[in-house]
Parts: C-alpha cells; structure tokens; sequence
C-alpha cells in the first residue's frame, strides 16, 4: 500500500494522536455501559415495586392488586424505566457505531507505522506477548517485555489494544515472538498505559 511521507513533526504528533483515539473510545463505552446498568437498575426497581403489591391469587399480580395510592407512581415508574432503557439502547448502537467509524480511520492512519513503546503503567501489565514453539504452536506470555518495537499490524478500540509485529531485525535474533498486543488505557482511571512514539 502507498503512504504518503510523514514528516517527523506530524509523527511526533501521531503517538499522542493514538492515544486520544484510544481514550475517547473507552470513555464512550464507558457512558454508553453506565447508562445501561442504572436502565437496569430502574428497571429492576420498577418490578421489585410491582412485585411488592402482593398477589390476590397467591400465584401473580394484576393490576388490580396494586393499591390505587401507589398506581400512578408505580406505572409512571414502570414507564420511565422502560424509556431509560430504550434510549440505553439507542446510545450503546450510536456509540457502538461511532467507535466503528473512529476504528476504520485509526486503522487507514497508524496500520503498518513503525512505533516505539514504552509501558508506563503497570496495573493491569499492558503488554502480552504472542509467541511459537518449535511445534508450531501458539502461547501467549501475559507479562510481556517493558519496551516494544514494531510495526503496527492492528487497530481494535472496542477491546483497547494494538497489535505490534517485530521487526525484521527482531525476528532475526528472536524468531518465536510472533506478535505483541498492547492494551493502551487504564480502565477506570482513562489515563495511558503506555507512551507511544511513531517513527
């Protein structure tokens, strides 16, 4: 595939670039999974209100076995839940969708870079290592090296992490590493795992 040449200006940039990407597609998962849970959270509510009526029959409620105090609150409740977890819904299909776009760009943008990186936080250890024994088959090392060099092979924001092929060079003195995958942002705190510099 052509590239166009890159300067070392726009290169520096690129790493921090990476990142960013990185980053707002976690926090959007990250509201997109908070709506969801407190939709859920109002649903179960709703039906625990329901349930709590009693039934008449000894076997379900109706709604008749819901006091006519408590009717109103009880399906104005139930509605609102029923809407939260709609536009819940409707929130996680945009996001997941908008995560998709920004995935395809990323991926038209940094696949097959040269990038250095450097891990800069280690909880959860960011780097696992993919390597093949002499039978040819796969294991991966959950606790890979601190520094990575490369070749980005791919992109996945849904799953926060890029795949790195070693160099030519690399695989001369090391030919069982096949891969590295490198997650890039701490859950919870959003802050980067690792530093990355393109060249």
């Amino acid at each position: 595939m052509f590239r166009k040449k890159i300067s070392k200006t726009e290169l520096a940039a690129y790493g921090n670039e990476l990142l960013r990407e990185f980053a707002g597609a976690v926090a959007n998962r990250a509201v997109a999974s908070s709506l969801q849970f407190e939709a859920e959270q109002n649903e179960a509510l709703a039906l625990q209100n329901i349930a709590a009526a009693g039934a008449a029959n000894s076997v379900y409620v109706t709604p008749q076995d819901i006091p006519a105090d408590q009717q109103a609150y009880i399906a104005k409740t139930s509605v609102d839940a029923h809407f939260q977890k709609a536009q819940a819904m409707q929130v996680a299909a945009y996001t997941d969708q908008q995560v998709h776009l920004a995935e395809l760009r990323t991926k038209e943008k940094f696949r097959g870079l040269k990038v250095s990186i450097q891990v800069v936080l280690t909880d959860p250890w960011p780097v696992d290592t993919c390597r093949r024994d002499k039978y040819g088959r796969y294991h991966i090392n959950e606790h890979g090296p601190k520094k990575v060099k490369g070749y980005i092979e791919d992109i996945d924001l849904r799953k926060d992490f890029i795949i790195v092929r070693p160099t030519r060079v690399f695989k001369a003195v090391n030919n069982s590493i096949e891969f590295h995958r490198v997650y890039m942002i701490q859950p919870g705190s959003m802050k980067p795992l690792v530093s990355v510099d393109l060249t």
